[in-house]
């Protein structure tokens, strides 16, 4: 692909995951860089899925 015909605006890339666990984070009035939070699907489900996971999860 000629990607010179483009303009050369800017582009912002949001990690949307993240972006939801940083929601939750800011209702509660935790801090998303040190607290573990994860949003889950259902809680009443066993093997329920993560849908957002703050970055301290993610770390192992």
């Amino acid at each position: 692909m000629d990607y010179s015909s483009l303009s050369n605006g800017e582009i912002m890339c949001i990690d949307a995951k993240c972006f939801y666990a940083s929601c939750v984070a800011m209702l509660k009035g935790l801090d998303v860089l040190k607290e573990p939070i994860a949003v889950v699907c259902n809680f009443n489900q066993s093997g329920s899925i993560v849908l957002a996971a703050s970055p301290i999860m993610k770390d192992d």
